[in-house]
C-alpha cells in the first residue's frame, strides 16, 4: 500500500476501528469465548496495516467489560485456511 494518499489511509483506519467496535459488540452479545473469526475478502489485502491499526483497541473498548473481551482471541480466515471457513458454513447450515 503506497503512502501517497493520506485520505485512503484515514478511511482504512476508520474502517478498522468500526470493525473492531462491531466485533467487540458481537463478542459481548454472543458470548464468544472461543474467539471471533474475520472472514473477509477485504482485510487480507491490507493485513500489515490491519495488524498495526486500532482494531484491537476498539474491540476491547467496552467499559466495564474490557477485561472480558481482552481474553477473546480474534482470528483471520485467509485463503490459506479457507477450508476451515467452508467447514464452519456447513456447520452453521445444519
Amino acid at each position: 500500500m503506497a503512502n501517497s494518499c493520506i485520505n485512503f489511509r484515514r478511511v482504512l483506519a476508520l474502517f478498522c476501528v468500526i470493525m473492531g467496535r462491531f466485533g467487540g459488540n458481537l463478542a459481548l452479545n454472543l458470548g464468544a469465548f472461543g474467539g471471533v473469526y474475520i472472514a473477509s475478502g477485504i482485510v487480507p489485502r491490507f493485513m500489515a496495516f490491519f495488524k498495526t491499526s486500532d482494531f484491537r483497541a476498539a474491540f476491547e473498548d467496552k467499559g466495564r467489560f474490557k477485561d472480558y473481551v481482552h481474553d477473546i482471541p480474534v482470528f483471520m480466515i485467509t485463503p490459506f485456511n479457507q477450508g476451515y471457513y467452508e467447514q464452519a458454513l456447513i456447520c452453521i447450515r445444519r
